[in-house]
């Protein structure tokens, strides 16, 4: 008698698999979402431990628990779509005849997914905050630079003066690190992926690069003029002092010095400069809308501000969906596809029909010119 699949082994067995061709991302979040689900079963009921023993009043009572704990929509989505994506794999694979319904009679895996999606509220398509101006925000840093080297006369700090010496690499690295995510319109977690010998050839900084970004879909991020040499000048101060480091934006201590530097850490450095321009631009009287806007850019608003500036300059979306790395068109569309006041009288302005200057009927020979209808008969 062949051995008893339990569903603990089940998970973890399907997780093993879906590492291998998920990103990083994916992969915790289908762990975090199982783990869940695996626990809820542990906590109400912990004589069920094998897969033949799931049925789908008993995952109804899953996703209305996981609707209680006033999880927010889209949250309840994910959870629902990896547990379905996990039952769909176990059938296919023939390690789960099928789940069975309060009638006893087996659902399709389409029909487990219909079941359950109907137990939580429905989602709205996502779509893309408007992000204020970003373009002085590369500037920042730049500017805290040159700031910092004028106190110090030019003077280039070393190891010897650790405290100063790590301010000096971070602003550079500061500085390189908003300029890419500015030019390259990546996601955080791709550009952070970047390693030297990806954009550094033959000692010069390359105008592009190609990575593989979510869903393992490959495209080339642009790095413009101001991001290549932003990079190079952080990388020549830098090298000497950490020559076996392969990432190209690194933490330079005092922990994880080396190291790749970690999403928090990118945030922080996004955040510092987003607050500061929301304090100039509210010093230049800017509306408070646009102030608060400011105060809440992250790393990946820059990626919004480049689709939203190509869209505004015409780019079609199926180009921006390249750009970005969606799967398909109708998902950047759906995303980005809102104008905004001034831009939605703007399209009707240029492009709205003029009417007719005159409406004059067709007059027969030896008749008078008529400008109005004939009067109805009858």
């Amino acid at each position: 008698m062949a051995d008893v699949l339990t569903i603990e082994q089940s998970i973890t067995e399907w997780l093993e698999d879906v590492q291998d061709r998920r990103s990083i991302e994916t992969y915790k979040s289908y762990t975090y979402a199982l783990r869940t689900f695996h626990q809820w079963l542990a906590e109400t009921k912990p004589e069920l431990r094998v897969i033949d023993e799931l049925n789908a009043p008993l995952l109804k009572q899953y996703v209305i628990a996981l609707v209680d704990r006033k999880l927010d929509a889209r949250t309840l989505h994910q959870y629902v779509g990896v547990l379905t994506r996990w039952l769909h794999a176990l059938i296919d694979a023939g390690e789960l005849p099928g789940i069975v319904n309060q009638r006893g009679k087996l659902m399709t895996a389409d029909g487990i997914r219909n079941l359950l999606t109907q137990q939580i509220p429905r989602l709205e398509p996502a779509v893309a905050p408007r992000v204020p101006d970003l373009r002085r925000l590369p500037a920042y840093y730049a500017e805290q630079f040159r700031v910092f080297m004028s106190t110090r006369a030019d003077q280039i700090p070393g190891p010897d003066d650790p405290v100063v010496w790590r301010q000096y690499l971070n602003l550079l690295r500061n500085q390189a690190l908003i300029a890419t995510l500015f030019s390259t319109g990546g996601r955080i977690n791709e550009v952070l992926s970047l390693d030297v010998s990806m954009v550094k050839r033959r000692g010069e900084i390359q105008d592009a690069v190609r990575i593989q970004g979510k869903g393992r879909k490959e495209r080339p991020l642009r790095i413009n003029r101001t991001a290549c040499a932003a990079i190079a000048t952080y990388l020549q101060a830098r090298t000497p002092y950490f020559e076996d480091a392969t990432a190209l934006f690194i933490s330079h201590g005092p922990r994880g010095k080396g190291q790749r530097l970690s999403d928090v850490s990118a945030w922080k450095v996004v955040k510092e400069a987003a607050e500061a321009l929301a304090d100039l631009r509210r010093a230049e009287g800017a509306p408070k809308d646009e102030v608060h806007a400011l105060l809440a850019v992250g790393p990946h608003a820059l990626r919004h501000y480049l689709a939203q500036a190509m869209l505004d300059e015409g780019a079609d979306y199926k180009d921006l969906t390249a750009v970005l790395g969606h799967s398909s068109a109708v998902v950047t569309e759906q995303f980005y596809a809102r104008l905004g006041d001034e831009r939605v009288l703007e399209v009707i302005e240029t492009f709205a029909p003029e009417p007719a200057a005159t409406f004059r009927y067709p007059i027969s020979e030896g008749q008078d010119e008529v400008e109005a209808p004939p009067e109805p008969l009858g």
